[in-house]
């Protein structure tokens, strides 16, 4: 069935199927690899920077699917002529290319772990989530910004503090947190 479509249909025809075909099952392909096997091959030019690069290997294969779809109905369902397909095909390639590079930025700004000001912590209550040696480190189960986390912290004591324990906030200083006793009155500097 697939083959009837290269001896039936013209040059241009074909040059858009090709184009078309090739580049949905790779486009496919890559998506089927990102979701299953955490596999994502686009390389940015800037080594540095993390961030979606506008010309990726998804982006550009999205450029080709609309392309060359959007050309072969301009050729074939359309009637257009040859330059008007071309300037169709372009501009849908480019439509497309666009909203995957959009959507794209979209999925990672789910990523983003926004930064939590720490010295809102000053004062709170929470409970110890590991032991915590005498001035040793440990977590601790918090509430900032309506949101529990889990954060590294020093005991500011020279006593054992037990998993599960309640403790307060008592010094943030260079975005470590200290803890100590809860009802422990004392100031630490």
């Amino acid at each position: 069935m697939l083959m009837n479509l290269f001896y039936t249909n013209t040059q241009a025809e074909c040059f858009y199927l090709v184009i078309a075909s090739v580049s949905t099952v790779l486009f496919m392909l890559k998506l089927v690899f990102m979701a299953f096997f955490d596999f994502d091959s686009d390389v940015d030019v800037d080594a540095a920077d993390d961030s979606f690069t506008f010309f990726s290997i998804q982006s550009i294969l999205a450029f080709l699917m609309g392309f060359g779809w959007v050309g072969l109905a301009g050729l074939k369902e359309w009637t257009l002529s040859p330059t008007l397909t071309a300037a169709a095909a372009m501009a849908a390639g480019g439509g497309v290319m666009f909203l995957s590079v959009w959507l794209m930025f979209q999925v990672k700004k789910l990523d983003h772990t926004p930064k939590v000001d720490l010295n809102l912590a000053m004062g709170k209550s929470c409970s110890t989530y590991t032991r915590f040696a005498p001035n040793g480190s440990g977590q601790i189960r918090l509430e900032l910004n309506g949101k529990v986390s889990i954060f590294n912290a020093i005991n500011a004591t020279a006593e054992p503090i037990n998993s599960f324990e309640t403790v307060k906030v008592v010094l943030v200083k260079d975005d470590t947190l200290y803890v100590g006793e809860e009802n422990e009155g004392e100031t630490i500097t």
